[in-house]
């Protein structure tokens, strides 16, 4: 009993030795798929910094080319009122040649049209003269399309202000319904604000930016990617062309065909320290985007783990680290990045998501099942422990009754040789032994127990009474049971 009690306490050590290792090596994986989940997250962030890098350049592009556009030039110098354009058409004042021919001389201007129709058809002539390249790359995927057409749609925004910052023309667009008091201006918008530099003579080459643009006083504001190239007349800054794109949903979505299991968001600063969701792969799960809005993000490493800040917080201003929060029953992980500051105020950027509890599925099935695995294991080898108990202890409780059956006084028992046992040299040895005592030849290591063997080993001449019958009991109780027969021996010859 006390060895049975030994093998399976050393039974219960090793499976939970292995219990204990595989949650130990678990921990191990499990931190190995929160690093690939990192640098999953890492990589979708490029993508998206791509992407937007790609809007930024589209824009800039497309501006670069209004802003070579003579026409547009041109217009620029034309009479920015019909009246003036009235007074620039009449003819000159009359010229008498020294012949005495009367001459007129030319009119002040060429333009046939204001200013804002001039430059405003030259614009519209642009932009459908590359209608059917947008068309043809639309189709196409982001790294395949053609210079130019990395944005595949119209522009959200098309103007050509002049050198003040005051608005020319602008496609679909009714002057008295825009932002502003009087005649729009640009200036109030930072690209435009730094591109105006050239006037007093710093010329500044193309640019981009992320603006926050409204239509009018009362529209919500929105995020946009612009690019503004100067237009020059020679060295002259005349003005400045404009191309911008809508951060919008759409853009969002484009983003993540490159990715797997991201969403993105894009965000700008508000008034203070609030934030707004500019476009989103979210947009049609308003409680998940909701929920990131509200949730309390920290720090995944670092000495500000476990630190719970807002949304707000960890967009404007926690950028470059990975954040984890809480929405239902699955932990994400987050990485926020800026796409544009004010002085040292980030005014937009873009967030990363991904789910950290998706990334270690995998593993937290496995741990599920390590318990069971771990009983399972345990069953299996206590029994196997008693099968091989009671393998190991047959032999030896064969072996144990015949010494008992000897000490009772059968001195002619012979223990049977079984090859298959593991303790079959020592039954043989037994036998040798008895029959050495007794003056008997030795029996070979196959023989078995029973009559005809012990007359072999006695000789010719002698004759073996068969040998007595086991005595019933074990250990101390046999050899009691023998002192009891010999003394009813005794009383009988008595």
């Amino acid at each position: 009993m006390i060895f049975r009690a030994k093998l399976t306490i050393l039974l219960l050590v090793v499976i939970t030795a292995m219990v204990g290792v595989t949650l130990s090596l678990s921990a191990s994986v499990a931190e190995k798929f929160g690093q690939r989940a990192e640098e999953h997250l890492r990589s979708a962030n490029e993508v998206v910094r791509l992407a937007a890098g790609i809007e930024g350049y589209s824009a800039v592009y497309e501006a670069v080319e209004v802003a070579s556009l003579a026409s547009v030039v041109e217009g620029l110098a034309c009479p920015t009122t019909p009246e003036a354009l009235t007074a620039a058409r009449e003819p000159g004042p009359e010229i008498e040649g020294p012949d005495g021919t009367v001459t007129r001389a030319p009119a002040q201007t060429a333009c046939t049209r204001t200013q804002h129709a001039t430059v405003l058809q030259a614009l519209k002539d642009w932009d459908n003269g590359r209608a059917a390249g947008r068309e043809d790359n639309e189709r196409r995927e982001l790294g395949e399309r053609d210079v130019g057409f990395a944005a595949p749609r119209q522009p959200d925004l098309l103007i050509v202000s002049d050198a003040s910052g005051l608005v020319v023309a602008r496609v679909g667009f009714d002057k008295d319904n825009w932002y502003g008091e009087g005649r729009p201006s640009m200036q109030q918008f930072p690209a435009i604000a730094q591109t105006e530099l050239a006037a007093v003579g710093e010329i500044l080459g193309a640019q981009e930016d992320m603006i926050i643009w409204r239509e009018h006083e009362q529209a919500t504001p929105q995020l946009m990617h612009i690019g503004a190239a100067a237009l020059l007349d020679g060295d002259q800054y005349v003005g400045t062309a404009v191309v911008g794109y809508l951060v919008s949903n759409e853009i969002a979505d484009e983003a993540t065909q490159l990715l797997f299991a991201t969403e993105v968001a894009f965000f700008s600063r508000g008034e203070g320290d609030s934030v707004g969701f500019a476009g989103t792969t979210m947009a049609s799960r308003p409680q998940e985007l909701n929920a990131i809005g509200e949730a309390d993000f920290f720090a995944n490493s670092g000495d500000d783990a476990g630190t719970a800040i807002t949304f707000a917080e960890f967009a404007l201003g926690e950028h470059g680290s990975f954040h984890t929060y809480e929405y239902g029953d699955a932990t994400y992980l987050a990485l926020a990045t800026a796409l544009s500051y004010d002085g040292n105020q980030v005014t937009s950027g873009f967030i990363v998501t991904t789910s950290l509890t998706s990334a270690v599925s995998p593993l937290a099935g496995f741990l599920r099942i390590i318990p069971m695995l771990g009983a399972a294991l345990f069953l299996i080898g206590l029994l196997g422990i008693l099968v091989a108990i009671r393998g190991f202890m047959q032999p030896v409780s064969d072996v144990s009754k015949g010494i008992q059956e000897v000490i009772a006084g059968n001195h002619s028992y012979m223990w049977e040789v079984d090859e298959r046992s593991h303790l079959s040299d020592l039954a043989h040895s037994l036998n040798v032994m008895s029959a050495r005592l007794q003056g008997m030849a030795d029996p070979d290591a196959e023989d078995t127990e029973g009559d005809d063997d012990w007359q072999a080993m006695a000789g010719p001449g002698e004759v073996k009474t068969t040998k007595p019958a086991a005595v019933a009991g074990l250990g101390g109780l046999r050899g009691r049971a023998a002192a009891d027969d010999d003394e009813e021996d005794e009383e009988d010859e008595g």
